[in-house]
């Protein structure tokens, strides 16, 4: 409750404009058994009068079913009290009221009250500016409302290792083994970036798990490459050196990106996954180079498989909407293409 102004008030005998000093007393009726009151301090005059420090807070309670009842009956009652000499007692210049009803539907009351001469209310004696606010209104109109948004959020990162039924009918990869790096539930669109891309880049040396069951965590290039593995006779699921270290980039990016929002163990989850992409690509060049035309001749099948089942990807993918993910594996078969021409091209 805030007492703005007094306007034009009455003037006992003996009083001028200027030697006038009121004050107001506030008294509000909750709870009804003993309500709670307040006083500003004096403001001189009678046309104009300003009351400082005038701002006072009560306290309700707005599960209490009779708070309800008291606004709609009862009235902030407001007495304007003048000094009436040196030792003296403060007198009764009038009383002023506002109705507490309208607090149903809205959340604030300014108005400006007649005084009365006591409480007879025969005639106004001047007016009070008061101005009564609440957080929220006490009917079905809220000045508020909630409204439900889906947020990402990443609370903790768990390692999932994807364990394929044994069989004695092929042979083990050779090929280094990638697993699951996290699965992630992301804060922003950024950090989901983040999950899908580097779970596209895991490579699962089991080749015989025609069962197992395709996580949606796991990306479109895990999947590809599964059933690349599943479909060729080689040992070695095809990977490009490209895609490696685009991938080893990009983990390296989010790290820097977001470190204040990752965990130490977090971070060093990821540069181990970093490290263990790099260490695969330089192995491929290492092999390359020492296998000479042959290995370069089987490294270039695998590129081209790759590039057709990310063709086929992409456009199931687009098909279902999940264009992110299409965009990724985009990206991917872009720097496939690029790596391909740089083995096939002539000098």
């Amino acid at each position: 409750v805030k007492v703005l102004r007094g306007i034009n008030l009455r003037l006992p005998s003996g009083y001028s404009s200027t030697s006038l000093e009121t004050c107001v007393i506030i008294e509000f009726p909750y709870p009804r058994e003993t309500p709670q009151t307040a006083r500003t301090r004096h403001g001189a005059g009678s046309t104009i009068v300003e009351y400082p420090d005038s701002l006072h807070k009560f306290q309700i309670k707005r599960t209490d079913t009779d708070l309800k009842r008291v606004f709609k009956r009862k009235e902030l009652k407001l007495s304007i009290f003048h000094k009436a000499g040196f030792l003296r007692a403060d007198r009764l210049l009038g009383t002023a009221s506002v109705k507490l009803a309208p607090f149903e539907e809205t959340a604030t009351i300014h108005e400006s009250v007649d005084i009365y001469d006591n409480e007879h209310k025969k005639k106004p004696e001047g007016k009070l500016e008061v101005k009564i606010r609440m957080k929220e209104a006490l009917g079905q109109t809220k000045s508020s409302e909630s409204s439900l948004q889906q947020w990402l959020v990443i609370d903790r990162f768990e390692d999932i290792s994807y364990n394929s039924k044994s069989s004695t009918s092929q042979s083990i990869s050779t090929a280094p083994s990638i697993t699951a790096i996290s699965r992630l539930v992301p804060t922003s669109d950024s950090l989901g970036l983040l999950a899908i891309t580097l779970a596209n880049n895991l490579n699962n040396n089991n080749n015989n798990d025609d069962d197992a069951t395709v996580e949606s965590s796991r990306s479109s290039d895990n999947e590809s490459k599964h059933r690349i593995s599943r479909n060729s006779q080689q040992p070695v699921v095809p990977q490009s050196i490209q895609v490696l270290k685009y991938e080893a980039d990009l983990i390296n990016e989010q790290i820097e990106q977001f470190e204040d929002l990752f965990t130490q163990d977090q971070i060093d989850r990821l540069r181990t996954k970093q490290q263990t992409l790099t260490k695969t690509s330089d192995e491929i060049i290492v092999s390359l180079r020492q296998g000479g035309k042959k290995a370069v001749e089987e490294h270039v099948r695998g590129l081209e498989q790759l590039m057709e089942h990310y063709s086929k990807e992409v456009d199931e993918y687009r098909q279902r909407d999940e264009n992110k993910k299409a965009d990724i594996l985009v990206k991917k078969k872009d720097l496939v293409a690029k790596e391909l021409e740089t083995f096939t091209s002539k000098p």
